[in-house]
């Protein structure tokens, strides 16, 4: 290093010495520099813990009201006693199927 770099190196600590006093050991040093550690965490916790309860509370509440419409649901909505193809054969008249080549069998007859 230059002579010039090392005297602006002195001069940046002696005015860092000057901010910063050197604080005198005491035995709460380390139990009071753990204390303001630990509550910065424990703030950073607690806002991520409220907004995480949140959202866990408002999910299972959209869950909850899912489940419950779809449980009234379908107790109002009616069983169909037909099947799929049952519906589908009664929608279906008889001779849009001769276009396709197909002839109903005596016992698909009777079910008209």
């Amino acid at each position: 290093m230059s002579f010039q770099n090392e005297r602006e190196l002195e001069g940046l600590w002696a005015s860092y010495r000057e901010a910063v006093p050197d604080t005198e050991p005491s035995p709460e040093f380390m139990p009071k520099l753990w204390q303001s550690i630990e509550a910065r965490q424990r703030s950073r916790i607690t806002i991520w813990t409220k907004l995480t309860g949140a959202f866990v509370s408002v999910s299972l509440a959209l869950c909850l009201v899912f489940t419950i419409a779809s449980a009234v649901e379908d107790r109002l909505t009616p069983a169909h006693a037909s099947s799929y193809i049952d519906a589908l054969s009664e929608d279906t008249p008889s001779d849009t199927l001769a276009y396709a080549h197909f002839q109903p069998t005596a016992d698909e007859e009777s079910h008209k």
